[in-house]
């Protein structure tokens, strides 16, 4: 299982010391957020349709329609949201990974090229 450690500033040299980001966790949790705010996306916009025919035949004077237009908006946006945060947890990941393997690979190759 890849992991990417980032050490603290303690001024200590202790393995205790880390911040370890275990990446393949992370990206099963960014892809679960991803599956249920998408289903849950998804039944909301049934569950409205449905909503909207019955609004549509019997709301003349569109009090109703005033007050759940707004609560669908915000979940929308809830779910819109959710979605969002699972691709920025995406993003984050392989920046982490990115960065890790960039400074490994640095690492390589100034050990490599060191000459005593």
């Amino acid at each position: 299982m890849p992991y990417t450690q980032v050490p603290q500033n303690s001024g200590s040299n202790s393995s205790t010391d880390a911040i370890i980001f275990p990446t393949d966790q992370l990206r099963q949790v960014a892809a679960q957020i991803l599956v249920d705010a998408d289903a849950a996306l998804q039944r909301h916009n049934a569950i409205w349709a449905k909503i909207q025919t019955f609004l549509h035949d019997h709301d003349d004077g569109g009090h109703m329609a005033a007050v759940l237009n707004p609560h669908e908006q915000r979940m929308r946006a809830s779910y819109n949201w959710q979605m969002q945060l699972a691709s920025a947890l995406f993003q984050a990941i392989d920046t982490v990974e990115g960065t890790d393997n960039a400074m490994a690979q640095g690492f390589t190759h100034s050990y490599h090229g060191f000459q005593p």
